[in-house]
C-alpha cells in the first residue's frame, strides 16, 4: 500500500475514532482501526475533545480540540506518533485547514478564523463578523476558504480573510463538518 493511500486510511480512520472518543470521555484518544473492530492501535491519548484534524506535507497530524478553556487549542502528532501541544491561548477550536502555500488555519470560538505564521497567530475573519461559532474551515484548490457556521450557515472567503460569498447557504441544522471535492 503506497503512503498516500495509508495516509488516507489513516484521516479516515482517526476521524471515525475522534468521533467515539468524544462520545465516550472528555479526555481522548487518536486510533486507527481496520475492518475488525477489535483490530485497533492508540497512537496518541491525552487530547481534549478533538474536533476536526487535518496533515500538512511532512505528515504531522494537526488535532484542534473544542476544550471549552480545558487545555490547548491545538495539539500536533508527528510521524513518529509524538504528541505535543502546537497551539494555547485560544477555546473552542473545530477547524483546522492547510491552503495551497502550506499555511495553517484553525478556528477559535473565541477568536474566529485565525492563521499560524511561524509561531504566532493572526485573527483573519474575527467573532465580530457574525459568525457564531465556526466548526468547520476547508479551502478548495483556488485557496477560497469556506467557513461554515454553528449557526448554520456556509460563506466562502480568501486566504486573507476577504468576504467573496456571504451565506452561499443557509438554514443547516448544526452543521459540524464540510468536505471539499478536489479537482479532476
Amino acid at each position: 500500500m503506497n503512503s498516500k493511500r495509508v495516509q488516507q486510511f489513516i484521516r479516515f480512520c482517526v476521524s471515525i475514532i475522534t468521533i467515539i472518543s468524544m462520545l465516550v470521555s472528555p479526555v481522548s484518544r487518536v486510533a486507527t482501526v481496520s475492518a475488525n473492530p477489535d483490530d485497533y492501535q492508540i497512537f496518541a491519548s491525552g487530547l481534549f475533545g478533538p474536533f476536526h484534524m487535518a496533515f500538512d506535507a511532512a505528515g504531522n497530524l494537526y488535532v484542534a480540540q473544542e476544550t471549552g478553556g480545558g487545555g490547548p487549542a491545538m495539539a500536533r502528532i508527528a510521524p513518529n506518533m509524538t504528541l505535543e501541544t502546537y497551539i494555547t491561548g485560544q477555546y473552542g477550536s473545530a477547524g483546522v485547514a492547510f491552503d495551497s502555500s502550506g499555511r495553517l488555519y484553525f478556528s477559535s470560538d473565541q477568536s474566529g478564523v485565525l492563521r499560524v505564521t511561524g509561531n504566532y497567530y493572526e485573527v483573519i475573519i474575527p467573532n465580530e463578523a457574525g459568525m457564531g461559532n465556526v466548526n468547520a474551515i476547508a479551502f478548495d484548490q483556488n485557496d477560497v476558504l469556506y467557513v461554515l457556521s454553528a449557526d448554520g450557515w456556509l460563506s466562502t472567503f480568501t486566504a486573507d480573510g476577504v468576504l467573496i460569498t456571504d451565506h452561499l447557504a443557509e438554514g443547516l441544522n448544526t452543521p459540524q463538518g464540510i468536505v471539499i471535492k478536489a479537482a479532476e
